[in-house]
């Protein structure tokens, strides 16, 4: 009881902006999660295809990166407050708009433009949490931090269930533009800015992360990232949910729901996990994981038991996630992290984008389970690249090889 009093005093000694951006997310993601399950049901009740829909996503997947790199030049030139709070007003006009229209094309465009915004604030945001702490306790931020996104995704979900019975899912849309609106308001005045120095001169572009070991990271991160665009971050489960195994768009809410109660807890402990064994093997271990778990979920089709499976497979995934954030932050020097950042999420959601249309045409022609399989080649290509990327990391810290440029040693314990 003492050591888990201690381990809970140590998320109450973060920096004031964890919590802001921790309690800001909490009512934006149950607000859009009473709904967002139900995009491809809600795309395919509007006239889709399910090839349109898996299209549709990989547009969404594409603009969540296009931006991504700008966004990250620009909060390294400008502050990561400003590309953290303008996006949130944005974006709470666009949900309003997504509520309001009944036409399957213009609902995705809208969403769309909402994944722009999200692209521009996406590096700002990760570099404010990393920024809040020294380096051993990263992991402990993007934990705390993920407990609250994994206990919105549970709760949102949930709530829908509630609401849909008498709300319409464009009804839920507009109530998410409200609460963004609100949130926007509470962080331009609760965040305090991190980037203390300009660096308007300093460039760092694609050409320059596909060198040596940020080549290696970049590789790495990318098929871990793509691995969760194909489960929980992606079109396929609801659909195969509602398809193959017959459950109702109740069950598919608390599916996810379940989900993400035990993705709180990965959250509790991955943070910890990852400071104390490193973020590297964690992420391998986890991805691959995960993957198999998710092998597991194709084949459990009495409700319950299909609930565990996902529960499981939804733990390793947000400890993945958190182990990904961790050491993305580590590898990276403090004054370009925004920009590798953000062209490490554009590099990745371009491949996610791309494997999503390809996923969605192999199950045309191997069935609706070819998405889990592409994620499983995935998550053991992921794990390689991180072997890759301990050893060159070894031999760097040896002296064997020259750093990259611009790239921090990592800690003895990162990825080996």
């Amino acid at each position: 009881m003492k050591r888990l009093a201690q381990g809970f005093a140590k998320y109450l000694d973060l920096d004031r902006n964890v919590y802001v951006l921790a309690l800001t997310v909490t009512p934006i993601l149950i607000a859009l999660f009473t709904w967002y399950r139900l995009v491809p049901l809600i795309l395919r009740d509007l006239g889709a295809s399910d090839v349109q829909v898996s299209t549709a996503f990989a547009i969404f997947s594409a603009g969540f990166t296009l931006l991504q790199y700008p966004g990250g030049v620009l909060a390294d030139r400008w502050g990561r407050k400003p590309l953290v709070v303008y996006p949130t007003y944005a974006a709470a006009g666009l949900y309003v708009a997504a509520g309001l229209t009944s036409n399957w094309v213009v609902l995705t465009a809208v969403l769309l433009v909402v994944n722009l915004m999200s692209a521009l604030q996406m590096p700002a945001m990760i570099s404010l949490i990393a920024e809040a702490v020294v380096p051993n306790r990263r992991g402990m931020a993007f934990g705390f931090y993920g407990v609250f996104i994994s206990l919105s995704i549970a709760v949102g979900p949930a709530l829908g269930a509630v609401l849909l019975r008498s709300w319409t899912a464009q009804h839920l849309m507009i109530a998410t533009g409200i609460v963004l609106l609100a949130m926007a308001v509470v962080r331009h005045w609760g965040l305090t800015e991190t980037a203390h120095r300009v660096t308007a001169g300093l460039r760092v572009g694609i050409g320059e992360m596909l060198k040596g070991r940020m080549g290696l990271l970049l590789l790495a991160a990318t098929l871990a990232s793509v691995t969760f665009t194909l489960s929980v971050w992606g079109p396929f489960i609801p659909l195969f949910s509602k398809d193959v195994l017959g459950f109702t768009d109740e069950q598919i809410n608390l599916l996810f729901a379940y989900g993400a109660l035990m993705a709180i807890v990965a959250s509790l402990v991955g943070g910890r996990i990852i400071d104390r064994i490193g973020s590297g093997i964690t992420l391998s271990i986890s991805t691959m994981a995960h993957g198999v778990v998710m092998l597991l979920w194709l084949l459990a089709k009495p409700f319950g038991l299909n609930t565990m499976f996902f529960a499981g497979a939804f733990f390793f995934a947000q400890v993945a996630i958190i182990g990904l954030d961790t050491l993305r932050t580590t590898m990276v020097a403090d004054d370009i992290r925004a920009t590798a950042l953000g062209v490490m999420g554009t590099v990745s959601g371009l491949a996610g984008s791309a494997v999503l249309v390809g996923a969605g045409y192999a199950q045309e022609f191997l069935g609706p389970a070819a998405p889990y399989y592409i994620l499983n080649i995935l998550a053991i290509a992921a794990v390689l690249s991180l072997a890759a990327l301990g050893r060159a990391e070894k031999a760097a810290t040896e002296g064997q090889l020259q750093a990259a440029p611009r790239v921090t040693h990592l800690t003895d314990t990162s990825l080996n």
